[in-house]
């Protein structure tokens, strides 16, 4: 598992960065009900599971601070054959 971390972190590092440009895209409604089931992914727990509130919100405004923090930042490179390459790129 190890030989993967580094294009793990990459790939979930440019999750965030998408998170935090178009989690706003979603109505009110629909961004706490993602983002509870992202909770409940993030935290590996069974669908039939009800996850605490007060941890949820606890997650969601953590969440959002580390959003805040990727204003401005770019793509991280996936490490691969295709070095260097970031998404944005890829079909060029």
């Amino acid at each position: 598992m190890l030989a993967f971390a580094p294009i793990l972190a990459a790939v979930q590092a440019n999750c965030h960065l998408s998170d935090a440009r178009h989690a706003q895209e979603l109505s009110l409604c629909n961004y706490l009900l993602s983002m509870r089931e992202y909770y409940r992914w993030e935290h590996d727990l069974p669908l039939d599971a009800v996850p605490p509130r007060a941890e949820v919100a606890r997650w969601i405004a953590e969440r959002e601070e580390l959003w805040e923090s990727l204003a401005g930042a770019d793509w991280s490179p996936l490490p691969s054959p295709r070095a260097g390459r970031t998404p944005s790129t890829w079909t060029r």
